[in-house]
């Protein structure tokens, strides 16, 4: 069975998150205070979270149309979503740890951003040796054999969190 996701689905959840952001900026959320480093992280987060919601329709959008310009918007726009992934879960561990007031140890914050880079460095081999994601002669998004390393990345680090959290 093939699920076919529809563009106004897509417009519809990415407005909607549009609109968790407005109304988190609207509402204060960057006046919280824990400090600079906070506010900083805070502010990361919603930018990143604010462009892939606009990046996300865009690359679906010129997902399998023609032309030069349609193939730059799905790469670029999948290009953001990956590194936004990554990102937002980085951007928010920090947004906790500022927020608790907990440190976490050198290693600890050490292997974190190693982790990351390690990432974004396997994105950028990625616009080299399509191994994450490519596109296609039709300019169609696949996703790659390590397409699950991100997803894994993602989730420990959110996992990592949570961990610390408790």
């Amino acid at each position: 069975m093939t699920e076919v996701i529809h563009m106004d689905s897509i417009l519809v959840a990415n407005f909607l998150g549009i609109l968790l952001v407005l109304v988190m900026v609207i509402s204060g959320a960057m006046k919280v205070t824990d400090g600079k480093a906070g506010k900083k992280y805070r502010l990361l987060l919603i930018v990143s979270v604010l462009f892939s919601c606009i990046a996300d329709p865009l690359a679906f959008g010129f997902d399998g149309k023609t032309g030069l310009g349609a193939r730059l918007c799905v790469y670029a726009g999948n290009n953001w979503l990956y590194l936004a992934n990554i990102c937002i879960a980085y951007f928010w561990m920090n947004v906790m740890l500022q927020h608790l007031n907990i440190t976490i140890n050198r290693i600890h914050r050490y292997l974190l951003l190693g982790v990351v880079i390690a990432a974004v460095l396997l994105l950028v081999f990625n616009l080299f040796v399509p191994v994450i994601f490519s596109v296609d002669a039709e300019n169609r998004y696949q996703r790659g054999p390590l397409f699950a390393i991100y997803t894994v990345i993602n989730i420990l680090i959110l996992l990592d969190s949570v961990l610390i959290y408790y």
